[in-house]
């Protein structure tokens, strides 16, 4: 089970960066997600990559890099996580980019970055 305190951060975080109507915009990848499996989850992120842009999937995957690297924020779990997601978001996509978006925090890409944070720290009501 996620340690509260990184959940805290992460919906800290979130705030700082996002605006208000990202962040109601999020809630509802709450709602919509909270009882898929991990497995669903990844597929999502899967499915998404295609339809943003590569510059956001790299910012992602440096992202991840230094979350990686993070003494004391993450734990062996997370980290492992992590490196699930890296390879999902560094792996080809199958079918062609369509209607690619290049904002790190816009549609797609929002419910991309979304689905990361999924995918490494889950809330307890996704288990």
């Amino acid at each position: 089970m996620p340690n509260e305190d990184h959940i805290d951060f992460i919906h800290a975080f979130n705030k700082t960066i996002l605006n208000e109507s990202q962040i109601k915009e999020l809630e509802g990848y709450e709602k919509q997600y909270a009882n898929k499996s991990d497995q669903f989850i990844l597929r999502e992120i899967y499915r998404i990559k295609p339809t943003v842009s590569a510059n956001v999937i790299n910012q992602h995957i440096k992202n991840l890099d230094h979350l990686y690297q993070m003494e004391g924020f993450v734990n062996q779990e997370q980290k492992k996580r992590i490196m699930a997601v890296k390879k999902i978001l560094s792996r080809p996509s199958q079918r062609a980019q369509s209607n690619v978006e290049g904002q790190f925090f816009v549609g797609s890409a929002l419910l991309l970055w979304f689905l990361v944070l999924a995918a490494i720290w889950r809330r307890p009501y996704y288990y």
